[in-house]
């Protein structure tokens, strides 16, 4: 017979850091009252939605996700085109649903502020026209972009960029114009070869072209 206090403890064996289907334990084991129901916190791999899970639901395999896993098994079971494993449609299946999906953690920056997915894009067919218009990624390390982060995922406004490109896009990054051409400033340091610091004292006191320009003193 195992007694009950054996059974609390195997109850907060250390599971954090553990990775159960999608979701790795971030809390240990807590207790729901006087009740035998333990929760842990876990995160997706999805995007990061964080959120409580039954204990013995995510170490049995019951939970494997947020929901996201269940989402993607009913699309695939509609879909005909050949292309549900493949990155591609990974990275449609996230643009669509972190615009749809309320329970997405991260719905609050795309779908409710208003970001949408073009209708063309969107649907059974939704996938092959989003293909046709963005074509196959350069690598598995681009991830779909919008061009322009005030307007939503139409065709146009879309492509493939790595997550330094992406990082780039930020709208809250400072944009600089000079010769003609504008990108943010880690750019310019970047083509330029230029320290960070150095632009940015120069621009305090001189225009971005000159600043870039002038001789670097040697020390």
């Amino acid at each position: 017979m195992v007694c009950s206090s054996c059974f609390v403890m195997s109850k907060r064996i250390d599971i954090v850091g553990q990775t159960f289907g999608r979701l790795t334990v971030l809390t240990p084991p807590k207790r729901v009252g006087k009740t035998s129901l333990y929760v842990i916190r876990c995160r997706c791999s999805c995007d990061g939605n964080i959120r409580n899970y039954r204990r013995n639901d995510v170490v049995h395999g019951k939970s494997k996700s947020c929901g996201c896993f269940n989402l993607e098994r009913i699309v695939e079971r509609n879909t005909t085109h050949g292309w549900s494993h493949t990155h591609e449609y990974r990275c449609w299946f996230e643009m669509e649903s972190r615009c749809r999906y309320q329970n997405r953690a991260v719905y609050k920056h795309y779908g409710k502020k208003g970001v949408r997915v073009h209708p063309i894009w969107r649907g059974p067919n939704g996938f092959i026209a989003f293909l046709n218009d963005i074509g196959p990624a350069p690598s598995p390390a681009h991830q779909v972009d919008r061009i322009e982060n005030t307007k939503g995922y139409q065709p146009g406004n879309v492509r493939w960029a790595t997550r330094k490109e992406q990082m780039r896009n930020r709208p809250d990054n400072r944009l600089l114009t000079a010769f003609g051409r504008t990108q943010c400033l880690a750019a310019w340091v970047e083509e330029f070869g230029m320290a960070r610091g150095t632009l940015i004292a120069r621009l305090r006191r001189m225009s971005l072209e000159q600043a870039l320009t002038q001789p670097v003193r040697k020390r």
